[in-house]
C-alpha cells in the first residue's frame, strides 16, 4: 500500500478487513475477494453517479487495489501479521486483567485519571495566568 501516515509500509486500514478476508487467507482467497470487490467498485462499472460519488468510488478502488498488492507480498504481509498478532495478544491481555479488576480498583483508577486530568489543566491554566502578567 501507500507509505501510511503511521510511516514506513504499513497501511493506513487494515487490508484484511478492506477485502473482507480471513487472517489465514491464501492468495487464490486473497485474489478472489479483490475480483469480486473490484468488479462492483471499478470506476468504469459507475455509470449515473454524481462527481462526489464517484471520487469515493475510485477511493475505495484505490483501496481495494492496495489491499491486494500488500496482502500479496509476502515480506510486506509477514511483518504486518507479526505485529497484528503482537497487538491483539496485548489487547486480550489487557481485557483480562480489566475483567479481573474489582469494582474498587476500577473507581480508583478512574478518580486517579480524572486527577491527572484536572493537574494538567491548573498547569495550562498557570502558564496562561503567568504568560498575561507578563504581558502587562
Amino acid at each position: 500500500m501507500a507509505p501510511s501516515k503511521r510511516g514506513g509500509d504499513e497501511p493506513d486500514k487494515d487490508p484484511y478487513d478492506v477485502l473482507d478476508v480471513k487472517f489465514s487467507a491464501s492468495e487464490a482467497e486473497v485474489t478472489k475477494a479483490y475480483r469480486k470487490l473490484a468488479l462492483r467498485y471499478h470506476p468504469d462499472k459507475q455509470s449515473g453517479k454524481t462527481e462526489k460519488e464517484l471520487e469515493e468510488v475510485a477511493k475505495k478502488f484505490q483501496e481495494i487495489q492496495e489491499a491486494r498488492d500488500f496482502l500479496l507480498n509476502e515480506e510486506k504481509r509477514k511483518k504486518y501479521d507479526a505485529k497484528r498478532a503482537s497487538l491483539l495478544a496485548r489487547k486480550m491481555a489487557d481485557e483480562a486483567r480489566e475483567s479481573k479488576m474489582t469494582s474498587n480498583r476500577k473507581r480508583m483508577r478512574e478518580q486517579l485519571a480524572q486527577q491527572e486530568a484536572d493537574a494538567k489543566r491548573q498547569a495550562v491554566a498557570k502558564k496562561a495566568k503567568s504568560c498575561e502578567s507578563r504581558r502587562t
